[in-house]
């Protein structure tokens, strides 16, 4: 846990392998199954020489979660984010100006003793008398730019990846702060990359890294406490992309990007973790398979949201001429309310009062109108009257409920998909507490409630008695119930038996992305599993709003017409679907499979042949 903030990660994770050998007297060189709780942004990769199988999962969160927002219409979103709370700054500049905010509420007397550290090395190896403040402003310029949380320089070699990374930030800093002092910062790109003068002393050369590995262990807490406990809630477009590892800047997702993100797993880190929530993640996984429904009806949400505005304006509480709570607030609260409305109408007053704790966390995380250090009373309370108001309006929830009922029947599907390739992608499928059945918890400490087991044992229980008795279409009456969650479970069920029968496909097999056709096919995410003889082939349907209305399924011929499923060459001929039993025949001529015949029954699919 809490990686980056190791003075040495790498000599870290080297001991703790040394040591569990010599704990248990293998005197094998074989290493032990560890993972690290590591958040890489954008393209980076974790490092090649860590004696670890992977991270915790966040990556593929990030990865599968994307899979389900439309490109097109997240870009609409943040349009209409920006003229809604007139905003003109990107994301980017969001996240550079919550740094330095952060490094100053949080990291005065670090910043001051690494500049203290920057004066005596700019004097005793350069002979130059740079002012403190100076170096320590270059300082919090170069760490509020750094794309990443960390660097990893240990030795005197700087490796391509921590050069990039620091020469994106140092650029950034004269870009963005053009009257700093350029001796500060030319002084201090030298030591970052340990640009050496020719005659430094092998002595002073490690005074300078341990200077870099110091400055190292700050970057990344500071970047978590700005972007993931601040930035995460001042910057609210599509709360689904406000998630550990996410990046809710970015412009464009893909297909091609998952399928991408699963062959680089396959190729270096075949047993890292797959992790849809866990106890640091801002929102269940079912509420962000919900949320990224919004995605598919941007101009329906900007409808609803403006709608919203105009009518709860009156609601809102004066404090210091300005109504209260703020816009960007209001933004969050509706999603929120969107992506964790209870299924059940009996859990709406507790969920009312969960709402309230967490929208009193969320706005002293963000840090703008309320704090920790210095909580604002009067805009707190404000803000639980105002909640209290969207409970209590007819007129309200006249409008919220029904859009709320439409979001979340596409979110189930969301959901199944998004569980299914969690199980069958490369690595290890993680689950958290309480994630088998729906996941509509907010951040901590709501994703730390107690969890009913023996409601789960006894769904599972059910589940098993009516698959042993042969219960006919099971599959269908779970999506008839599907509020208890129980359909969610069923597929966990059988996808991790299948994987614990077929083990060695599942952890060494090929991963080859399978093409879709027809006017359906960008509605499927579809990969094949092979080793030797044996297949599996996954299917999961997304971006169902242009293919079903909120009240159907998405089953059968009439909804995925003439789409198919181009079977790779050399796969089997005949296929078992998991889920339902069904067994089909590939097409002779074509090799083909139509999705209408393999969506039939349920609406998604794990196929299993042999050849």
């Amino acid at each position: 846990d809490h990686i980056d903030g190791l003075h040495d990660p790498l000599e870290y994770l080297r001991q703790l392998q040394s040591h569990l050998r010599s704990e248990i007297n293998t005197g094998s060189s074989l290493e032990f199954y560890v993972v690290v709780e590591k958040i890489l942004s954008g393209d980076e990769t974790l490092p090649g020489d860590w004696p670890v199988a992977g991270t915790t999962g966040y990556d593929f969160l990030s990865s599968v979660n994307t899979l389900f927002v439309n490109q097109d219409g997240i870009e609409t979103i943040k349009s209409v984010y920006r003229r809604r709370l007139n905003i003109r700054s990107s994301y980017d500049d969001i996240v550079y100006e919550k740094k330095k905010q952060i490094i100053a509420q949080l990291f005065p007397g670090d910043i001051e003793a690494l500049g203290l550290q920057l004066v005596e090395l700019a004097l005793h190896d350069r002979d130059t008398n740079i002012p403190q403040a100076d170096l320590m402003e270059a300082i919090i310029e170069v760490i509020s730019c750094l794309p990443v949380y960390r660097t990893y320089i240990r030795d005197f070699e700087v490796s391509p990846r921590d050069q990039l990374y620091l020469r994106h930030a140092i650029k950034e800093a004269y870009r963005r702060n053009p009257r700093l002092d350029s001796s500060s910062l030319d002084f201090l790109d030298h030591v970052l990359l340990l640009n050496f003068p020719s005659d430094l002393p092998q002595e002073r050369k490690k005074i300078w890294l341990r200077f870099v590995m110091r400055c190292q262990q700050f970057t990344g807490a500071i970047m978590a406490k700005s972007l993931e406990d601040t930035t995460f809630y001042t910057y609210t477009p599509l709360l689904s992309l406000n998630d550990v590892g996410e990046d809710p800047g970015a412009s464009g997702f893909s297909m091609e990007s998952f399928h991408t993100h699963n062959k680089e797993v396959m190729a270096h880190w075949p047993h890292t973790l797959n992790t849809t929530s866990t106890h640091d993640t801002k929102r269940g996984e079912d509420v962000r398979a919900r949320l990224n429904v919004l995605s598919e009806l941007p101009e329906e949400w900007e409808i609803h949201l403006n709608r919203w505005f105009r009518m709860n304006r009156s609601a809102k509480t004066p404090i210091d001429g300005q109504r209260s709570p703020d816009s960007n607030t209001e933004v969050l609260l509706y999603q929120t309310m969107l992506g964790s409305w209870p299924f059940m109408e009996t859990e709406v007053t507790e969920f009312r009062e969960r709402l309230k704790s967490y929208m009193i966390k969320a706005v002293r995380e963000g840090k703008t109108v309320s704090d920790w250090a210095a909580p604002n009373q009067d805009y707190e309370q404000a803000l639980l009257l105002f909640i209290d108001h969207l409970f209590q309006s007819r007129r309200f929830l006249d409008d919220f409920l029904p859009f709320q009922k439409k979001i979340a029947h596409y979110g189930v599907f969301n959901s199944l998909s998004q569980t299914l390739l969690k199980i069958t992608s490369p690595g290890v499928p993680d689950f958290y507490q309480g994630t088998e059945l729906w996941d509509l918890s907010m951040v901590d400490p709501d994703n730390r409630r107690p969890v009913d087991y023996i409601q789960r044992r006894k769904a599972l229980d059910n589940i098993i008695t009516c698959e042993t008795q042969g219960s006919s279409n099971l599959v269908g009456k779970l999506l008839d119930s599907r509020h208890n969650g129980a359909i969610k479970l069923y597929v966990i069920y059988k996808t991790l038996g299948t994987r614990l029968v077929y083990k060695r496909l599942f952890q060494e097999g090929d991963y080859l992305p399978i093409q879709t056709t027809g006017p359906r096919s960008i509605n499927v995410c579809a990969f094949a599993r092979r080793l030797q003889d044996t297949w599996a082939i996954a299917l999961a349907p997304r971006m169902l709003t242009s293919v079903i209305r909120e009240d159907e399924f998405p089953l059968g011929e009439q909804v995925w017409k003439d789409s198919k499923l181009s079977l790779p060459e050399g796969s089997p001929p005949y296929w078992s679907h998991i889920l339902t039993g069904e067994v089909f025949e590939a097409t002779d001529k074509s090799n083909d499979l139509l999705l209408g015949d393999v969506f039939d029954t349920a609406p998604l699919a794990l196929l299993l042949g042999h050849i």
